[in-house]
């Protein structure tokens, strides 16, 4: 009898870590993305996508808009649109403070916006290379894709 018990808390304690290792890595990817700000050709992205299927379909959902309404990709030639996480949000620039280890070139300022918070810290979250016309490359971090004129995409092989 105390056998049978022993086994049913260890599989119900089993079930609550699987539980929980699936919500931290894939809970994340679930949260809709929002792009908050595009200047100096970077997209601000409020909860960017985390892991590689989402950000993917990021890039199918918002290749459109990165085309027509923000016009950082021509319909011929080389484009090169980083993917950034819009993270805290607008900072006032930091001074370079080596202790800490904040650095101005750590963050991005759009000098349009005459505010007192006009910076973001960069962060890349992925990024989105290539020509329409020939292959698109789409780096999301430790994999890289390649997405051709007619739509397929395909991991590009280790070498």
């Amino acid at each position: 009898m105390l056998k049978r018990l022993k086994s049913k808390y260890t599989l119900i304690v089993l079930a609550l870590i699987l539980v929980a290792w699936l919500s931290v890595h894939f809970y994340p990817c679930t949260q809709q993305s929002e792009t908050v700000a595009v200047f100096g050709g970077l997209v601000f992205v409020k909860n960017p996508p985390c892991c590689k299927e989402g950000k993917l379909a990021w890039w199918r959902a918002n290749k459109e808009n990165l085309m027509n309404k923000y016009h950082l990709i021509p319909d011929k030639g080389f484009f090169n649109v980083p993917v950034m996480n819009f993270g805290d949000g607008w900072e006032k620039q930091p001074h370079d403070n080596f202790i800490a280890r904040v650095a101005e070139d750590d963050y991005v300022c759009d000098e349009a916006r005459k505010d007192e918070k006009p910076c973001i810290k960069k962060e890349t979250a992925f990024s989105i290379a290539g020509d329409l016309t020939n292959k698109v490359f789409i780096d999301v971090g430790d994999e890289e894709y390649i997405e051709t004129p007619d739509g397929k995409t395909i991991l590009v092989p280790d070498e």
